[in-house]
């Protein structure tokens, strides 16, 4: 996994990207991503999830309003997500629902799953979210969501959408330890160490960026 994540002092916010290669392809992924009603058993810190408006527009996008229950350190934390789902575009986007009172000031960010440029089999996986917390919520919690968003919000995917893709066929002679494959993206890579343009301006990513197709309307 490929990570970074920014703190602002001033306004209290974070922000946080992170890359990961995962052994499933990108319809799998997607899938798991999407399945909000089972977060709870799934992804740990999530205490309760579900959606209480689905619905698919005319050009196959889907609008999923979530409301989610999260844990940090001793503290709950109430949601409730505007997520659009972009199936031609492998990406999910979200905001806050605005119409709802939510722990947060604000949270957007999005997941886009690419295949794997060098395993049609395999999936690369980028993951943003940008959080503003309440003024009474403690730095150092904020510090905790921050992580706890990099570094289990992509790792669960992994777990996850790895356990519904068929194992690999191996010959005998397999890899030598410590190998990687190619295209793989291991902790401490740099952009050149990966490839691909997508993680090359991940890497080079200077602040939060939505993907410009969530500029357009879903219907």
């Amino acid at each position: 996994m490929v990570k970074r994540q920014v703190l602002d002092k001033e306004t209290g916010s974070g922000t946080a990207l992170a890359v990961q290669d995962v052994g499933a392809t990108p319809e799998t992924v997607l899938g798991r991503i999407t399945d909000f009603p089972n977060y709870p058993k799934m992804v740990s810190g999530v205490s309760e999830c579900s959606n209480y408006m689905e619905k698919v527009h005319s050009n196959k996008t889907q609008t999923l309003m979530t409301r989610m229950v999260m844990k940090a350190a001793v503290m709950k934390f109430e949601g409730f997500f505007h997520h659009t789902y972009y199936p031609t575009l492998s990406s999910v986007t979200w905001t806050l629902d605005y119409d709802r009172t939510s722990d947060f000031v604000d949270s957007v960010g999005y997941w886009y799953v690419a295949r794997h440029p060098s395993n049609p089999e395999a999936s690369r996986v980028f993951y943003s979210v940008n959080i503003i917390p309440g003024e009474w919520v403690p730095g150092f919690v904020v510090d905790i969501l921050q992580n706890q968003a990099l570094g289990q919000a992509v790792s669960w995917v992994k777990v996850e959408s790895e356990k519904l893709s068929p194992k690999p066929q191996t010959s005998g002679r397999g890899k030598a330890k410590g190998a990687k494959s190619k295209g793989e993206v291991t902790p401490g890579d740099t952009a050149g160490d990966a490839g691909g343009s997508w993680l090359d301006w991940a890497l080079d990513w200077k602040g939060f960026y939505l993907p410009p197709f969530s500029r357009f309307a879903p219907y």
